[in-house]
């Protein structure tokens, strides 16, 4: 799958990034106006040069008392075919 990631600020164009999902959470019903889901990526590469940016996200997110628990990282997917 590919996302558009907004992270540069308003007039700053999308970072497109690569990736597959691992995880989706259905949202409690309080939290959920907007978005439904809670889905996990894991990126294809890593997103460079928006750390910054993603920490003050991270922080806003803390201090609305809406964010998540950081997860870890998800193992490698398995061989085709193998279960």
């Amino acid at each position: 799958m590919t996302l558009e990631l907004y992270l540069g600020g308003d007039t700053a164009p999308p970072k497109r990034a690569g990736g597959r999902v691992v995880r989706t959470d259905r949202r409690a019903p309080e939290v959920s106006d907007v978005w439904s889901w809670e889905v996990g990526v894991v990126f294809d590469a890593p997103i460079e040069g928006y750390e910054r940016e993603i920490e003050e996200i991270s922080r806003r997110q803390e201090a609305l008392g809406i964010a998540k628990l950081r997860s870890s990282r998800p193992p490698p997917p398995s061989p085709q075919g193998e279960q």
